[in-house]
């Protein structure tokens, strides 16, 4: 068994590994990079079955985990070609697309679950769950030939699935937020990625500490429903309520799937409520909504930003901070990252112990070698397990 990283050795984002193995071969995700290109299409690896004429030796895309800069350039890749991914993770997708539209989802998903084998040709494929920011992620371990490789994907250890002593955990960001929210006058609204549900799951417990209520925006609402876990604030939790954006609206009617909006009927909340009420709930809040939070006026509103800074002056219009100043909603970030801190990476390596370290997904590949002495950068060229 052999591989190559096609992308990601030496940037963060789009992750694509091709492992080979008695002249087959599969890919470890197939992410759009961060740096963006004019061209999407251009950035698909020139291997053959991935562009133009189907091969068959190429026999499918392992995804880690349901991040664009792990499965955005499939919307370029031939539509035949088998995809696999985490149940749970797949729901949610299926269920986000009445919203998003997303174009990098295949019809066809096959889904896995976590310690439960699989094969593809002669590769057997082991998932482990693990902690990151993105819901139902996995770590892969491909065997074939009598070789083994561990692909870690995106982890972190201060999530809701382990702890670290390191950094702020979802635990200490939940108490902090839930000081917070006691201390603000008014409609709190909570700036987070949609697809991060611990996150998510921060805010309610946050929200039920300082004794306010969760608001979901119908996107949200209709994710946690078909994920179905009874441990998530659906729309059917106690203290929860659903609030219907505009531009959600539109698509939900335009699409013709009125008869989503049924299931939420009874906890509807409008516009009026949450301006006379706003101290009593936290609502999710997305870009896309700004029209409708000037439409609502609440006052003495807080946007707490719950995501990396870097993103901040990106979207339409003036960035989140400026656009909050300019309404008078006093501006906060609270948040805790994703990713693995250097000291979890080291605790990993320590416990995996392997025989050889290849660093991907960061700008620094040479600084791995303070977590292991066999380290070993590698790009587009192959290099036997």
């Amino acid at each position: 068994m052999r591989f190559r990283i096609h992308r990601a050795a030496a940037e963060i984002g789009g992750n694509c590994i091709e492992v080979e193995a008695q002249g087959s071969s599969i890919l470890l995700d197939l992410g759009f990079p961060l740096s963006g290109s004019p061209e999407p299409a251009t950035l698909l690896p020139d291997l053959p079955g991935l562009k133009g004429v189907p091969d068959p030796h190429l026999l499918g895309v392992i995804l880690s985990h349901p991040h664009q800069d792990h499965y955005g350039l499939l919307s370029h890749a031939p539509k035949d070609l088998p995809v696999y991914l985490g149940r749970e993770a797949i729901l949610m997708l299926r269920a986000a697309e009445l919203f998003t539209r997303d174009k990098a989802i295949p019809q066809v998903l096959t889904p896995y679950t976590s310690g439960a084998q699989f094969q593809v040709g002669p590769f057997r494929i082991t998932p482990y769950l693990v902690d990151h920011s993105a819901f139902d992620a996995h770590a892969l371990l491909v065997e074939a030939d009598g070789a083994r490789l561990f692909y870690s994907g995106d982890f972190r250890m201060h999530g809701r699935k382990a702890r670290s002593i390191v950094v702020e955990t979802e635990d200490d960001l939940e108490r902090r937020l839930a000081k917070r929210l006691d201390q603000c006058k008014g409609l709190v609204l909570a700036y987070a990625a949609g697809q991060n549900i611990d996150r998510l799951v921060t805010f309610y417990r946050a929200a039920l500490r300082s004794e306010r209520g969760l608001v979901l925006d119908a996107y949200a609402a209709h994710v946690l429903g078909a994920v179905g876990r009874s441990s998530l604030p659906s729309a059917d939790a106690p203290r929860v309520r659903v609030f219907l954006p505009a531009a959600q609206r539109r698509r939900i009617l335009d699409g013709g799937h009125a008869n989503v909006l049924d299931a939420y009927r009874r906890k509807r909340t409008y516009a009026e409520e949450l301006r006379r009420d706003g101290k009593r709930w936290v609502m999710l809040f997305r870009d896309s909504m700004r029209r409708d939070i000037e439409t609502i006026a609440p006052p003495h509103a807080t946007l707490i930003y719950s995501l990396w800074e870097g993103h901040i002056a990106k979207g339409r219009g003036p960035s989140i901070d400026c656009w909050a100043s300019q309404l008078g909603i006093e501006f906060e970030i609270v948040h805790t990252s994703g990713h693995a801190t250097p000291d979890d990476l080291q605790r990993l390596v320590t416990a995996i112990r392997p025989r050889r370290l290849v660093p991907m997904h960061t700008v620094r590949p040479e600084a791995f070698r303070d977590f292991h002495q066999a380290v070993e950068l590698v790009g587009s060229e192959w290099s036997p397990v």
